[in-house]
This record gives structure tokens, C-alpha cells and sequence, in this order.
């Protein structure tokens, strides 16, 4: 009995949790599902007929790809709180804070021959051991090259700053309402989850 007195008290932390994850239940089962489908593949190779389980991830490529940079870039289009549903419209991502979308940082990269020969050789000291082919075989210079240039093309979309580079949309997120909804001080720019009253 005086458990059950309780309850009460418990499920008034536990359902606004569960009531969180229902507001995010698209983004819940795209995530179950993307999981497992990255996590489900397998090879076999020469030296082990058996197979290999891998998981299968791709990487982002844009302008934030190729350095940690002290301010956001204009093309940042961060939002550590997305509301439900706003990863289907990739045409105006809103954002946390729309103030980096026009006054963010402007970075530059040289192009090939503006690295000059010192540059040119640092960029291939770097870049030669992870891409060589197994067994080695000698280099081809003119990869090294069209290793930079293809960086420029698939990060900056072939431009050389990235005020250059076509973003989507910036509109400012909504506030949001709190779960349960009339908490005190809400709504505010991050979904507040409240024991219940």
C-alpha cells in the first residue's frame, strides 16, 4: 500500500518522459532504423573467408569539414534542439540562433598553385599514407592534386570561401511549448520536460 501511495509521485516524473518521446517519434524510429540498417552489413576478403560485420557511415562533407574554426561560418546552420519534424524541410533549416547566418565568419582556401610549392608539399606529406594503394605502389603526383581540388569541389562546392558557398535557408526556430505544457517561464528557444503539477 504505501508503495502504491507513491506512484503517483513516480509517474509524475516518468510521463512527461514518455510523453517527450511521442513528440519525437518520427525522429525515434528513423533512428532505430538507420541503426540498424548502418550496423547490419558484411564482407568477406582473402584473409578472412568468414566475414566481417562494419558499420556502414557517411561523412558531411561542406566548409566546416575542413577546419575548427573559433566562430560559426555563415553556412552553419546549427540547432542542438530541433523541433519534431523539421529534418523532413531541407529547403529552410531553422536554427537555435539565426544571428551567425549573415555576420559569421568568412574562410578562405587557396587554390592549388596559390599553395605554392611549401604548402603543396605539406599537403602531400599528409595526405600520402592514408590513400596509398595496398600493396604500395609509387604515387602519382598529379593525384595529390586532384585530391585538393576534388576537396574544393565536394566541401566549398568548388569555391575558395565560404561566403561563396550556396546555403539553405536561415529562419529563427519557434519557442517551444513545455511537456507537459504551462510550465513556468515557457515557451522557450529548447523543449523543457517538468514533472507533472
Amino acid at each position: 500500500p504505501r508503495l502504491l501511495a507513491r506512484l503517483p509521485d513516480y509517474l509524475a516524473e516518468l510521463n512527461p518522459i514518455i510523453q517527450s518521446a511521442d513528440y519525437y517519434k518520427r525522429e525515434l524510429a528513423a533512428f532505430l532504423g538507420n541503426a540498424a540498417a548502418a550496423t547490419n552489413a558484411s564482407a568477406s576478403y582473402p584473409t578472412n573467408p568468414d566475414g566481417v560485420k562494419y558499420i556502414r557511415a557517411g561523412v558531411t562533407m561542406g566548409p566546416e569539414t575542413f577546419s575548427a574554426f573559433d566562430q560559426r561560418l555563415t553556412t552553419n546552420r546549427s540547432n542542438p534542439y530541433p523541433a519534431a519534424g523539421t529534418s523532413a524541410d531541407f529547403g529552410s533549416l531553422q536554427v537555435f540562433d539565426d544571428r551567425n547566418c549573415s555576420g559569421g565568419l568568412n574562410a578562405t582556401i587557396p587554390s592549388w598553385a596559390g599553395l605554392g610549392a611549401v604548402g603543396q608539399a605539406q599537403f602531400e606529406t599528409n595526405l600520402r599514407y592514408p590513400i596509398l594503394a595496398i600493396p604500395p605502389k609509387p604515387f602519382d603526383p598529379a593525384a595529390f592534386e586532384e585530391q585538393y581540388d576534388n576537396s574544393i569541389l565536394f566541401g566549398l562546392n568548388g569555391e575558395l570561401q565560404t561566403d561563396d558557398v550556396r546555403t539553405p535557408g536561415c529562419s529563427q526556430q519557434a519557442p517551444f511549448a513545455s511537456i507537459p505544457p504551462g510550465a513556468p517561464g515557457t515557451p522557450t528557444q529548447y523543449q523543457q520536460v517538468v514533472r507533472q503539477p
